[in-house]
């Protein structure tokens, strides 16, 4: 019976973590859509129910209109940019105040790939 309750917990206290998390872009006022908790926009493709470039072009294409919207990396919030007036002010006039972004290789095995801001 303790094991039952300390894993309805668990299962409970997950949900909420990660319920948390699916709220980001909802709480700062940017479209997002549907989450499927734990795997984000990874759903789909992860089950083998699209390929993975057409869970990108789906998502890309969720809301035509919008500048800009929010879209998830499992738990990590991103920002999908489609203006191209607003993505010229990002990466050109603004990129000296982008400088946390993720490395794409590990760091050292190619400077260049290092510094790209994608």
């Amino acid at each position: 019976m303790i094991l039952i309750s300390l894993l309805i917990l668990i299962v409970t206290l997950l949900y909420w973590k990660t319920a948390k998390h699916y709220t980001y872009w909802t709480e700062r006022k940017v479209k997002q859509r549907k989450q499927i908790y734990f795997l984000g926009e990874n759903a789909n493709f992860l089950f083998g129910k699209e390929s993975v470039y057409d869970a990108f072009v789906n998502m890309y294409n969720a809301f035509p209109n919008e500048r800009y919207m929010g879209v998830y990396q499992m738990l990590l919030p991103t920002l999908v940019v489609r203006d191209p007036d607003l993505i010229k002010q990002l990466t050109v006039k603004d990129f000296d105040h982008f400088v946390n972004h993720r490395a794409v290789v590990p760091e050292g095995v190619d400077p260049l790939w290092n510094k790209n801001l994608f």
